[in-house]
């Protein structure tokens, strides 16, 4: 049986931000919005448990550390404060996160990115997006036509996925390659694709069609 692709989670962006110098009343503010996040999170995390899908969580140190008390140490990556890529230059928050959980597990049969934000998809829908990946280079759900997370990559990605600037570079990745939207009955794909800084990909022109039966 071959191996399954690992599942990374990646924490919301915006928690991804750290003062410099807090002050003692900044630092309390900023731990109290970590634990409030990571409240959300840990339905993420559990339904990730649930697939059966072996789990790397990618997220700042705040988060990261209540995040080992749902998983086992080794898969949690703590994402350092001062992002650079490959050739020195800055990097956003996504692209920093997918980069080291894809490092993290370099020799993984795959990756399904998932935004931590997507605490109400269903655990069979990800089991069924990693079947999918064994036949395919790319794969992503969606529900009545409308696509969602996570968008599934297979190994031979690692090269591009490793060196990601931003965003963007992900879009290009799908627009270059033939992309599978796999149908499923699972509106709970959706939510992350609502929240302000995760891309969009509303369209492709190689697209292949699998229909699900419930």
């Amino acid at each position: 049986m071959d191996r399954l692709p690992t599942l990374l989670i990646v924490a919301e962006p915006s928690t991804q931000k750290e003062d410099d110098s807090p002050t003692t009343g900044q630092l309390s503010a900023h731990q109290d919005a970590a634990m409030q996040l990571f409240s959300n999170l840990r339905c993420t995390l559990q339904m990730a448990l649930e697939s059966g899908l072996p789990v790397v969580f990618i997220a700042p140190k705040l988060v990261a550390e209540q995040a080992r008390d749902i998983l086992p140490g080794n898969c949690v990556v703590e994402l350092p404060q001062d992002p650079t890529s490959l050739d020195g230059e800055p990097k956003d928050d996504f692209a920093m996160a997918v980069a080291s959980g894809v490092l993290a597990c370099a020799n993984a049969n795959g990756w399904l990115i998932l935004p931590g934000h997507t605490h109400m998809l269903k655990a069979e829908t990800l089991q069924k997006i990693a079947g999918a990946l064994a036949c395919q280079a790319i794969v992503y759900p969606q529900y009545k036509l409308q696509q969602g997370r996570p968008v599934a990559f297979s190994a031979e990605f690692f090269s591009e996925l490793v060196r990601m600037q931003s965003e963007r570079d992900l879009s290009r990745i799908m627009s270059r390659y033939p992309a599978m939207a796999l149908d499923v009955d699972d509106p709970g794909i959706l939510l992350a694709a609502q929240i302000p800084g995760h891309i969009n990909h509303p369209q492709h022109t190689r697209i292949s069609t699998s229909k699900t039966s419930h």
